[in-house]
């Protein structure tokens, strides 16, 4: 239980610097846009007392940022994959089916042995549930059969994180 509780948190933690991943595009548009704007309309005070809030903001987001990007590769030394399946049932319910692959260490005759440990999840949700791109294609072209590789996905995610 605990060590799903740390794969939980990690998830969330990656959602968070996903999340503040476009921070850089907010930071850009405050100095192109809102700063002078505020110089302009409002008062040079005001814009300054701005800045120093984005500043504040600012430290937050890129230390965010960096702690989500190493729990995420300390993380994946352990999680081999994570994938999650979509299937329609009947009554328009869908089964949702969660597979992860981790390395487990266990000690035998006296020494630590890696093992691959498979665990599958399996639940029955309502259409509401489903994840917008899951919905969106199910009506688009009659799929009823829908797979994330979650693991490749965050990889992909947090390759984009810049600081």
């Amino acid at each position: 239980m605990g060590q799903a509780i740390k794969i939980v948190a990690v998830i969330f933690a990656v959602a968070i610097a996903v999340a503040i991943a476009l921070w850089n595009k907010i930071i850009q548009w405050a100095e192109e846009d809102l700063f002078p704007w505020i110089k302009t309309n409002l008062s040079p005070k005001f814009e300054k007392l701005t800045r120093e809030a984005f500043v504040v903001f600012d430290k937050g987001a890129v230390s965010v940022r960096q702690i989500a990007k190493k729990a995420w590769r300390t993380l994946r030394k352990f999680l081999l994959e994570a994938v999650v399946k979509f299937e329609r049932q009947v009554d328009r319910k869908w089964l949702k089916k969660w597979t992860t692959k981790i390395i487990k260490f266990l000690e035998v005759d006296g020494k630590n042995k890696a093992f691959i440990k498979k665990r599958e999840y399996e639940y029955e949700i309502e259409y509401d549930d489903l994840p917008a791109d899951v919905r969106e294609s199910s009506i688009r072209s009659n799929r009823y059969n829908y797979q994330v590789d979650f693991t490749d996905t965050r990889d992909k995610e947090v390759m984009t994180i810049t600081n």
